[in-house]
């Protein structure tokens, strides 16, 4: 995989957490894609995951017409990692709840500090690397 092939896509409406991720995640050695969520559908938002090649996602948890929920059932097909970040204790539980295997962090809490989602996304890129 050469260095300019994105491994993670971070799908965010809030451009400061976005370059947030990028920082932090270029600096551990990752790409990165990025995707602007604003004003966009949920099956626009699956049609631009499929399309990725990135096979590591962070996701917000709420989108202008569904959640992190409703986007992980559409693109389960694809066996693409996901790590959703929202400010929703209902999309967290929504989310635990259908996808198990999925890693939920609630925003502002101790849990979602930015090194801890960093080393996870960092950590499953290697997993499916090997």
């Amino acid at each position: 995989m050469s260095s300019a092939t994105p491994n993670v896509l971070v799908v965010e409406d809030e451009a400061p957490i976005m370059a947030t991720y990028r920082v932090f995640l270029n600096s551990m050695g990752l790409q990165t894609e990025e995707l602007d969520h604003r004003g966009k559908a949920v099956e626009e938002i699956v049609a631009s995951i499929e399309n990725s090649i990135a096979r590591v996602l962070i996701l917000d948890g709420q989108y202008s017409n569904g959640s992190a929920a409703d986007i992980l059932g559409r693109i389960a097909h694809t066996n693409k990692k996901a790590v959703v970040v929202t400010a929703s204790d209902t999309v967290v539980k929504q989310v635990n709840a259908m996808f198990p295997e999925t890693r939920t962090f609630l925003k502002g809490s101790r849990e979602a500090d930015l090194r801890v989602i960093s080393k996870l996304v960092h950590d499953y890129v290697q997993e499916l690397a090997a």
